[in-house]
């Protein structure tokens, strides 16, 4: 989880060259690779994330290893590659037990909980977070407690348990604010703008989006902008505003084409097609839909929404419109 801010880094490449510099090297890659990841530089991440797994490795350094792979999985969980995200943090996890080290282990277990959660195996993610939850909470740790309570609250949403879900989320904001956690403030606020759409309640999710609208932006959180923007255009659409949404969702993809974040890219590339095809602008929002839907395909049929997929298969002029656009008829 990413816990601080870097303000002012080198921008080289490491290479064979600089090999001499110890233990602060190797820190300063892991810092250089969480940054990348952080600005959406995927590629970039893991060169740095690779030449200090390198190092580790050669020195025999398993908890430095295990130190690279939970990084590892963050940066590939935020570029949607979730089985692979699963994987790297599985092995994280094992390693950390093996060192007996339990703030490493509660690390790994709460990137394993986000894989499982994005992969639909929820039930199998919830235990997990409320595991890891209760040890930070035992350690004080109130940036780690705030990331199980949000991503608790994520998990309950999509069980359409949703005030169990604000519950969650309102205290990560409660911890978040008073910790000055502003990072897991805004993520708590998205969850709970998610969830206040999701029970039609437009005024509290207006409030909730605008929040973190302008707390992502200050922090440059990407995600979050692309998400926020998102939402807002749908309360939009919900208000019968088609032009004014039109303009948000593809503000909101723009930010997430931008920073490589394809969930987001996915989710407002085919709100928008929906808000175009609800207009009987089926031209316009074919290729969009398209794009969508490969986009979801690429992630895995598992990361797809399910709703959505069979909603347009159902939809005749829109799936038609679909393969015309790809030109399979």
């Amino acid at each position: 989880m990413c816990r601080s801010a870097v303000i002012s880094l080198p921008r080289c490449i490491p290479s064979s060259h600089h090999r001499d510099d110890g233990p602060r090297s190797l820190e300063l890659l892991e810092s250089l690779g969480a940054l990348e990841t952080w600005k959406g530089n995927t590629s970039r991440s893991c060169v740095y994330l690779n030449a200090a797994l390198t190092r580790y490795e050669e020195e025999a350094n398993a908890k430095g290893v295990a130190s690279v792979l939970v990084k590892h999985t963050a940066a590939s969980y935020r570029a949607a590659m979730f089985g692979s995200a699963l994987t790297t943090a599985t092995t994280a996890l094992d390693t950390y037990v093996r060192l007996g080290d339990a703030r490493g282990a509660n690390d790994a277990s709460y990137w394993l909980a986000s894989c499982l959660a994005e992969l639909n195996r929820e039930s199998e993610a919830l235990p997990i977070f409320r595991k890891a939850l209760e040890w930070y909470q035992k350690q004080e740790d109130d940036i780690g407690a705030v990331h199980c309570l949000v991503a608790i609250g994520e998990v309950q949403r999509r069980q359409l348990q949703r005030h169990e879900a604000l519950a969650a989320v309102n205290k990560a904001v409660e911890i978040a604010t008073k910790s000055g956690d502003r990072l897991g403030a805004a993520k708590a606020l998205r969850v709970a703008g998610d969830t206040h759409l999701s029970l039609k309640d437009m005024t509290k999710a207006a409030v909730t989006i605008s929040e973190l609208c302008l707390l992502a932006r200050k922090l440059g959180w990407d995600e979050g902008v692309s998400a926020g923007l998102g939402n807002m255009a749908s309360l939009k659409v919900h208000q019968g505003g088609y032009h004014e949404a039109q303009v948000l969702y593809q503000e909101s993809i723009l930010v997430a084409r931008r920073s490589g974040r394809r969930r987001e890219l996915a989710k407002s590339l085919w709100l928008l097609g929906k808000c175009l095809e609800t207009q009987s602008r089926l031209t316009e929002a074919a290729p969009l839909l398209c794009e969508a839907w490969e986009l979801f395909q690429e992630m895995g049929a598992q990361n797809s929404p399910r709703k959505r997929i069979g909603e347009m298969k159902k939809n005749s002029r829109v799936y038609n419109a679909i393969k015309m656009a790809l030109l399979l008829i």
